[in-house]
């Protein structure tokens, strides 16, 4: 009963009954009586023969509307109806934009019928005032079909699409076997027929989708416009529908049979197999032979460019310094659906001199992946081959699930870009392979080929780094020259060293210096060449703004020889460049030897490194003239050091600490205080920091502020979350500092309220659940006028006080509220007003005092996770770096706005890689632009290939993946760096750090060296346990070394200490 209601009020809704419109409700109690239910039941059935039948007798009387599913007749009706309100020119202008597709390019004038139409229309409204709706009994005029047939005719009594078939045609229905043809050759097929492909409303594409009213409303317009109409595919419908189809046939023979010869249509039924077809009277059959097949060689509506190349050659920054003002980019990835397609097209304001981007970024799926997912992708596939022939050859496209359609507007020429995805190290294997997977390709399109070798366009970053190039090259060549980089202060001229005043180059100029000093991997790719420039472009912009290089006079204070500052940090820029742009950094980071320099800006310069022991004698000497102080290992490896040059990298306060010192056996009595800066933020983070975390915060640090996309390659279980989570809050300290001050204000003040016994050692949460049931009580208890009551009052003033400071403070945007506080806490937190009444103070309050201060999101990613995952997940992302901009709008150094930061964890374990590719390297979603004050962080696990296989059929093997890894988008992976593990030294270092972190309140810290070394052995001992496991199992020795590796990680160690903790 409930089924046969939910079809007809379906049924209703779809057909445009003004009573089931979207917000339609039908509440079904249980203990409803079962008589009134049928009732209801047949009231709606009735109802919906009745404008079923209504939509029938239209369809009939109405011949124009055979061109029209209902979803389409619906949007034009709703069209209709909104030219009550809106300009009749504007409806008008929007529906002769949906049927266009009926128009020849010449008939693109009669514009003005459309508007005449909507004006008829208008003048033949009901009593009720509403087009199409009548208060009484139902009338074939009043239903959408009857509006829109009505306006229809008025539209096309002038206009004609065609002419009648004058011609006899020797069969009135054939029958075109192309068994086992591709997509390139059933296009081909299609084409060869007429030589030439149909018009949109000529054809219909049978598919899994295809249901019986198609079928019906395609036979209407074959009996009322005579032409020639195409079956794409009639096996792929199913055999029932195959059966209607015969029978539509028949019954359209018949009715063929008594009209004139000339005046019928032509049929052209096209399988692919075999199908009910063959057996159907009256159909003469043509055996179609691929080798036979005529060859396509026409000119369509657009020639798109197939723009091509290696992965990251420059191919979207090219398609995107071609495209014109007005323009629409479409991402083609995991979720391309038409219907958004659509949509943004007709967002459009504008259609001429319009240029459109198809940015392919999907990737076929490896080799070992389960046949679920492979069908799944050959599905999307066939869907988007589809579109591209239908939109770029037909110049008409229609999403199938809603019924919104797009025509497109012949008599313009758009600019059309396609964007090739880079799957091989090879071009012209790149284009082939784009042409196999959509074969519409194949016909059209004119490829253009993106190469490294172009010449890089020379902007303002690229002149002042060439000025600093040239500076250097010049002492290179004539050392102490007055043009070279060592160039000294002159005291008598008084005017500061800087390059960047010099005049700029000309273009082959700059050509040529790039040339010289950018290494041969880093001049390979486009993308590269762009890291390069905004690497060395940092460095150039510190050194000339660097008052100990501005007025170097050749000897600082402390009587180091500066002569030689600007060739020496020169010199250590250029080297610096592999750690950010050489393939070779996806090699394990453990055995590298980094090295960074730090700049804090105000004259000093620092140096750290993970091995300063291999520095060599002459770039030590080089430092130690220009006054870098280079340490030792064991100078590296304390706390306070790391501190200093991580605060300096990131241009962070440093917080004084006063560090107390026990008797080592005893009574456990200080003897020793010392003082030190520390950044505290780390310590209250319950944070762990050793040379190697410090080293790769600050290597990421670099690439976020040269604008460097960071993916990670690295095991699960070594750190990144922690340490990203960490360096994200580092990023906005200076933002959280503020808020923390607002909540200690907070707490002081409501300490001040004695009556609850509140103490500073509580948290704000609790402190204001105790006042607010104090208010609460208060309003409700007493008369007004005790002690009581006015020490509330005055307490809600100084509350009312530090919330409008806080409310006025931009760094308040970086809160996040709990869900159930998140509307209300924005709704008060933004109003402009200067009061706050009590309830709303109470509700800001609580929500800020519930809310985490963060800027930091991670997306966990597995095999399950969807794009609508994805997308929700970014829209949370960007709902806050939105409010962040909104609410510094007014800041000035646009540097100083606070980021946020998404990690999207292990996206090599989803199918969605195309649309990560689009997300992390061209930085939109949909095609969209992702905010500029987002930060992504992508992380990735290594990719073992077969050995991944072969471990998971391995029995008995503890040692196994829990995920299967996938391989990257090319241009993923060309700009991935290895994360590393610890090795036994580092892990040492950690595990001690860990320790002393755990023991730090204990004076008797009586086995920490101990508990050390135990916790190391039992990881070096899991391992090579691990090793003989794999190895005796026929694991490859290399893979067995790896896997063992990755067997036990930081967070075994952190459950040893979890385990500490809680141990009494």
């Amino acid at each position: 009963m409930v089924a046969r209601l939910q079809k007809s009020v379906e049924s209703l809704h779809e057909m445009g009954h003004p009573e089931y419109n979207e917000d339609y409700s039908y509440l079904l109690e249980c203990c409803e009586v079962l008589e009134k239910i049928e009732l209801k039941v047949k009231k709606t059935e009735q109802k919906a023969k009745e404008w079923s039948d209504c939509a029938a007798v239209n369809r009939v009387q109405y011949k124009w509307l055979s061109f029209l599913p209902t979803h389409g007749i619906i949007e034009i009706y709703k069209l209709i109806q909104s030219s009550k309100k809106q300009s009749k020119q504007d409806i008008a202008y929007k529906i002769f934009k949906q049927l266009r597709f009926l128009m020849l390019e010449s008939q693109s004038s009669y514009m003005e019928y459309f508007e005449t139409a909507i004006k008829s229309i208008s003048s033949k409204e009901s009593s009720t005032g509403v087009v199409g709706l009548s208060l009484g009994s139902i009338s074939s005029q009043e239903t959408p079909t009857g509006v829109v047939g009505l306006y229809l005719y008025e539209v096309f009594k002038s206009v004609v699409i065609s002419k009648p078939i004058e011609k006899d045609f020797r069969s009135f229905a054939v029958l075109h076997q192309c068994h086992k043809f591709t997509v390139k050759h059933l296009i081909q097929g299609l084409y060869s027929i007429n030589s030439q492909f149909p018009k949109c409303y000529e054809l219909l594409r049978c598919h899994s989708g295809t249901t019986l009213n198609d079928i019906q409303l395609f036979f209407q317009r074959i009996e009322f416009f005579p032409r020639h109409y195409y079956f794409l595919q009639v096996d792929q419908l199913n055999s029932k529908l195959q059966e209607s189809l015969v029978q539509y046939y028949l019954e359209l023979y018949d009715k063929m049979l008594k009209c004139d010869t000339h005046a019928r249509s032509t049929l052209h039924f096209i399988e692919t197999s075999a199908s009910l077809l063959q057996n159907a009277p009256f159909i003469n059959t043509v055996v179609k032979n691929e080798e036979n097949l005529q060859k396509v060689d026409i000119s369509f509506w657009s020639q798109p460019q197939l723009v091509y190349g290696l992965q990251g050659n420059g191919k979207t920054h090219y398609i995107r310094s071609q495209l014109t003002a007005n323009n629409v980019v479409f991402a083609v990835n995991e979720m391309f659906f038409v219907g958004k397609v659509i949509d943004k097209l007709k967002l459009l304001c504008d259609e001429k001199n319009c240029s459109i981007f198809f940015n392919f970024t999907l990737l076929p799926p490896g080799k070992s992946v389960a046949e679920e997912e492979r069908k799944e992708f050959e599905t999307l596939m066939d869907k988007i081959g589809w579109f591209m022939f239908e939109f770029l050859v037909l110049g008409y496209i229609q999403d199938p699930h809603t019924g919104a359609s797009f025509s497109v507007p012949l008599t313009e020429n758009w600019k059309i870009f396609i964007e090739v995805p880079s799957l091989h190290n090879d071009p012209q294997s790149n284009l082939n392979t784009f042409k196999e997977l959509l074969p519409t390709f194949n016909f059209i399109g004119a490829p253009k080929h993106i190469s490294s070798s172009w010449p890089y366009k020379v902007d303002d970053d690229v002149q002042l780094v060439c000025k600093y190039l040239k500076a250097y090259k010049a002492e290179q060549e004539n050392p102490g020259t007055r043009e070279g980089i060592n160039k000294l202060f002159n005291d008598f001229i008084q005017i500061p060293v800087k390059f960047s005043t010099e005049a700029d180059f000309d273009e082959s100029e700059c050509l040529s210096l790039l040339d010289k000093y950018m290494p041969d991997y880093i001049a390979e790719r486009k993308i590269s060449q762009k890291l390069f420039i905004k690497y060395i472009k940092r460095r150039c912009y510190f050194l000339d703004n660097l008052p100990q290089y501005n007025y170097n006079a050749g000897r600082s204070l402390d009587g180091s020889d500066t002569r030689k500052l600007g060739s020496t940090l020169m010199n250590a820029m250029l080297n610096e460049v592999p750690q950010f742009c050489d393939p070779s950094t996806k090699e394990d980071w453990s055995i590298q030897a980094h090295q960074q320099l730090i700049y804090e800006g105000v004259g000093s310069i620092g140096l750290i490194t993970l091995y300063p022991d291999q520095i060599s004698s002459e770039d030590r000497k080089s430092f130690t003239n220009i006054g870098v102080k280079i340490l030792s290992q064991g100078d590296f490896y304390k706390r306070k050091v790391l501190d200093e040059y991580l605060a300096r990298a990131l241009t962070l306060p440093l917080s004084e600490v006063t560090e107390v010192i026990y008797t080592p056996k005893g009574k456990g009595l200080p003897i020793e205080e010392t003082q030190y800066k520390t950044l505290k933020l780390i310590d209250d983070s319950d944070y762990v920091l050793t040379l190697d975390f410090a080293l790769k915060m600050i290597n990421i640090h670099e690439r976020r502020e040269c604008g460097m996309p960071v993916i990670i390659e690295g095991e699960t279980g070594v750190g990144k979350t922690a340490l990203l989570r960490m360096l994200s809050k580092l990023w906005n300290y200076s933002y959280e500092t503020e808020l923390k001050f607002y909540e200690q204000k907070l707490k002081e003040t409501l300490t001040l309220h004695h009556k609850r016994q509140n103490r500073l050692d509580m948290s704000l949460k609790q402190q204001l659940s105790r006042f607010r049931n104090d208010v609460e009580s208060e309003e409700i208890f007493t008369t007004g006028g005790n002690i009581e009551a006015a020490e509330l009052k005055r307490i809600i003033l100084e509350l009312e006080k530090i919330a409008l400071a806080m409310k006025k403070n931009p760094s308040l945007s970086v809160v996040l509220p709990r869900h159930d506080t998140e509307e209300k806490f924005w709704r008060i937190a933004n109003t402009s007003d200067d009061n706050i009444d009590t309830k709303d103070l109470l509700k800001l309050l609580d929500g800020f005092a519930t809310a985490e201060i963060s800027t930091f999101h991670k997306l966990d990613v597995h095999a399950g996770l969807k794009t609508y995952d994805i997308i929700n997940f970014f829209n949370r992302v960007n709902e806050q770096a939105k409010r962040i901009c909104i609410h510094f709008k007014d800041c000035v150094d646009k540097s100083q706005i606070p980021q946020v930061t998404a990690y999207l964890d292990e996206i090599n374990t989803s199918s969605c890689m195309g649309l990560f590719k689009e997300i992390i390297i061209d930085r939109t979603i949909d095609g969209e632009a992702i905010l500029d004050n987002v930060f992504i962080i992508a992380a990735c696990n290594p990719l073992r290939g077969d050995s991944t296989i072969h471990l998971q059929n391995v029995k008995n093997v503890w040692v196994k993946p829990s995920y299967y890894v996938r391989e990257l988008h090319p241009t993923i992976d060309y700009l991935k760096w290895d994360y590393g593990a610890l090795n036994k030294i580092q892990e040492k270092e950690y595990i001690t750090a860990k320790m002393n972190d755990c023991t730090k309140d204990q004076p008797d810290a009586f086995t920490s060296d101990q508990l050390t070394e135990l916790i190391l052995e039992s990881q070096v001992r899991m391992r090579l346990y691990a090793n003989t496991l794999l190895t005796n199992k026929g694991v490859h020795v290399m893979e067995a070394r790896k896997c063992s590796r990755s067997c036990v990680s930081q967070r075994d160690i952190q459950r040893v200490f979890d385990f500490y903790k809680w141990s009494p």
